[in-house]
């Protein structure tokens, strides 16, 4: 948990003394042109064939370094995300059943000492909903790889969102300007604040703890999140694509929020921005 705390407040911190350094010396990012709804889209669209050709690189061109890809993925995630992908991580075990059942179902290649390794491990999930240590470094087990390709899918999904999405949590600081002689209402400035947060709040409970892995998902419109991830095709399309999507729509709420707290405390946007929106 301590490190996962620590991740956040480092991120945080950079981010703020970035926006400080970039107002002093007048750099905003996004080239100083306001933020608009294609730009997230295109976020969107382009991070996600980003994490695909990594993913098929990978699997295509790094395939004998992917031992230590396999492990350093795998307790990179365990070290720094695990505490905030809360959702992926209770999925985990069964994740791991689901792709084992599919293993033996479908691989005929498999020996009788080697279906009754997987069943043993099958059993341990069952009884104790967790995933035997010393299975993360045995990379011939290829239901631990796909966890570790997810895992890396993660890293890489965090990744871009911290780093290229950063310009969507820094705009309103560039866009807005403070009105002289605004009069701040605390009151409206409290339930501004507290709805965003509500809002902010109900989106991060349903990207971070919903369980994201499910084998009988409703077919409602609202459940998003429910994905069969031991599902062969999800690895390297679906679950990327999903995740960067809720990153997306959560970097839309964060932009949307801080304009309006800006706006509560009297900031508001440049005039230009205004005509040519």
């Amino acid at each position: 948990m301590m490190a996962s705390v620590i991740f956040i407040l480092v991120v945080l911190l950079i981010y703020y003394f970035e926006i400080k350094w970039r107002k002093k010396h007048n750099k905003p990012l996004n080239k100083g042109k306001p933020i608009d709804g294609g730009q997230y889209i295109v976020f969107w669209v382009l991070g996600s064939v980003f994490v695909m050709v990594v993913s098929f690189s990978i699997a295509l061109f790094l395939e004998k370094y992917w031992d230590p890809i396999h492990v350093g993925s795998y307790l990179i995630f365990e070290y720094t995300l695990r505490d905030i992908y809360i959702g992926y991580v209770s999925s985990e075990p069964d994740i791991l059943k689901s792709v084992m059942f599919w293993e033996i179902n479908t691989n005929n290649a498999l020996t009788l000492s080697e279906r009754a390794f997987v069943n043993s491990i099958i059993q341990h999930i069952e009884n104790q909903k967790t995933i035997p240590y010393e299975l993360i470094i045995q990379t011939d087990v290829n239901a631990i790889s796909r966890l570790s390709l997810y895992r890396l899918h993660i890293l890489i999904v965090t990744a871009l969102a911290l780093i290229f999405g950063r310009k969507f949590i820094y705009a309103p600081f560039f866009e807005m300007t403070k009105t002289e002689g605004f009069a701040v209402h605390r009151f409206s400035l409290l339930l501004q604040i507290g709805v965003s947060a509500l809002f902010i709040f109900g989106w991060i409970w349903v990207v971070f703890v919903v369980p994201m892995h499910s084998t009988d998902c409703p077919t409602r419109a609202m459940s998003f999140w429910c994905s069969n991830l031991g599902a062969k095709s999800t690895p390297y399309i679906k679950f990327p694509t999903l995740l960067l999507f809720y990153w997306m729509f959560l970097l839309i709420l964060i932009n949307a929020m801080t304009q309006a707290i800006l706006n509560e405390l009297g900031y508001v946007k440049h005039k230009e921005n205004e005509q040519s929106s």
